[in-house]
């Protein structure tokens, strides 16, 4: 009897012992095979090192998040403790799943939402970021395999963008076997231990000198159909969620016609019940100069940054109740890269400096 039992078993464990080690193969290389430059998504893959429900926080959005909200000087100067939770061009329709995700690990006060990725989507309102695969991958590539990724995949994939691989999609080692090789940050990857030093923040110490463009208008004008429908299921799916939801669009040359855009996105949202924010605005209020604080049109530097977090830090504790974690000791692991977080500030500063002083010696 016990000789049966032995040879009936001994093929399921060849069989389980394969699925495991195919298993633990496939996620390697699907991985180790990830292209050498994490940047376009590592604040996505970062957001999983994050220990759990302890952000406040959450930013999410594109570029006008992740180079202009700086979490660490929050911290320092507010103690508040956030996140920016965004890549590189990223598309409105991503929200959704990019909350979804949050969820899974995170219960903040406040989600903070990039309101620029509704207007440049879309042809007739200047739309220099249209969705496409570079604009979906950027997301999507940091998202782990899950019902919430698939779920995107298929309502989108095919249908607001080409589906010329859209299997690749789900699987990344389709689409980047052989691009990479092993490396540190890879393997943490794979682990969910990839941590974002400065919690999604990026430094840029450029400088391109701006001239505000002058007006004032309440015109709206409408975005196209498909980016209101994308909105307004956003505006559905978050009045079901406990949590404090704000809409901001960041400082950069903003035009008339783009503030005719806003001013109509912004009519929307507030029938939802939530605040909008347009921090340009608020200009004088934040200290902005268009000579110094601005790396090109639609972006600020380290300048810029500094000056608009701690406007969207003050707004926030006005407006919401965020607790100060500064004195909890709970919390002391936000201060574990303060101190490089200064040396780099400071060479980032210093950088910037010796550019304007070129440019004005030109």
């Amino acid at each position: 009897m016990k000789e049966k039992l032995k040879k009936s078993v001994k093929p399921i464990i060849r069989i389980v012992a394969f699925i495991l080690v195919f298993a633990f193969v496939f996620v390697f290389l699907t991985y180790t095979s990830k292209p050498g430059d994490l940047r376009n998504s590592s604040r996505i893959y970062g957001l999983y090192a994050e220990k759990k429900n302890t952000l406040d926080v959450v930013n999410i959005g594109g570029s006008a998040t992740f180079v202009y909200y700086a979490p660490l000087q929050a911290w320092e100067n507010h103690g508040i403790v956030s996140y920016d939770y965004a890549a590189a061009g990223v598309q409105a329709e991503l929200y959704k799943h990019m909350i979804e995700e949050v969820l899974k690990t995170q219960s903040p006060e406040l989600i903070v939402i990039d309101a620029r990725a509704f207007q440049y989507r879309d042809a007739e309102n200047d739309g220099s970021q249209p969705p496409s695969e570079f604009t979906y991958r950027t997301t999507l590539d940091g998202m782990r395999l899950s019902m919430n990724k698939i779920r995107f995949i298929n309502e989108n994939v095919g249908t607001r963008i080409e589906d010329d691989d859209k299997l690749s999609y789900y699987l990344d080692l389709i689409k980047y076997h052989g691009h990479g090789y092993p490396n540190k940050d890879k393997m943490k990857l794979m682990l969910g231990i990839y941590k974002e030093k400065y919690n999604g923040f990026f430094l840029e110490a450029k400088n391109q000198e701006l001239t505000k463009c002058e007006f004032n208008t309440t015109d709206k004008r409408p975005v196209s159909e498909d980016t209101e429908k994308v909105l307004v299921d956003l505006l559905e799916y978050i009045k079901q969620i406990d949590c404090e939801f704000l809409f901001t669009v960041s400082p950069y040359l903003e035009k008339e016609e783009h503030k005719q855009t806003f001013n109509y996105v912004e009519g929307i949202i507030k029938q939802y019940g939530y605040n909008f924010l347009d921090a340009n605005d608020y200009i004088e209020e934040m200290g902005i100069d268009y000579s110094t604080d601005f790396y090109d049109e639609k972006h600020v530097n380290i300048l810029g940054a500094t000056k608009y977090t701690d406007f969207l830090s003050r707004y926030m504790i006005d407006n919401y109740d965020l607790p100060d974690r500064s004195d909890d000791p709970a919390y002391a692991f936000m201060n574990d890269y303060v101190d490089e977080w200064h040396k780099d500030i400071d060479a980032s500063k210093e950088k910037l400096s010796e550019i304007l002083e070129d440019n004005s010696n030109e």
